[in-house]
């Protein structure tokens, strides 16, 4: 049985806890990046991932960094 979500959808709890992983994935991310002031080098070896697997995250969630005035 699967639990009930927002109007007719529903989402089993693996789906919701998969979710929330990746919301926070991304969270704790871009928090790094702002950290590094988006020294991408930097940020991935905080991660503790490659560098490349940085750039493809970033490009998969279509992130770039902000310019501030």
């Amino acid at each position: 049985s699967k639990a009930k979500g927002i109007g007719e959808i529903t989402f089993g709890l693996k789906e919701i806890g998969f979710q929330a992983t990746k919301a926070t994935e991304r969270e704790v991310v871009l928090r790094v990046l702002s950290e590094t002031n988006w020294n991408k080098k930097e940020a991935a070896r905080r991660l503790h991932i490659c560098y490349k697997t940085l750039l493809n995250k970033l490009k998969k969630w279509q992130v770039r960094p902000t310019i501030s005035a």
